[in-house]
């Protein structure tokens, strides 16, 4: 049986969140693969539901808050 040290908990920890959707879009907004503040297009024509099932194959939600996967 493997143990969790808090460092590896705070590594993988990348914040609180309403809902997978929104992660996903401060995500893609905060790497910067989106600028929001520029142009709503591409952006309201994405598939956020699709985008985000993807996405999250990378990343768990436990009440609320994100963490990465190794």
């Amino acid at each position: 049986m493997s143990s969790v040290s808090l460092t590896d908990v705070s590594d993988a920890f990348e914040g609180t969140f309403c809902d997978d959707v929104s992660f996903a879009k401060e995500f893609a907004k905060g790497s910067g693969l989106f600028d929001f503040t520029k142009a709503s297009w591409p952006t309201t024509c994405i598939d956020w539901g699709r985008a985000t099932a993807e996405f999250m194959q990378n990343f768990t939600e436990i009440d609320g808050s994100y963490f990465a996967l190794g």
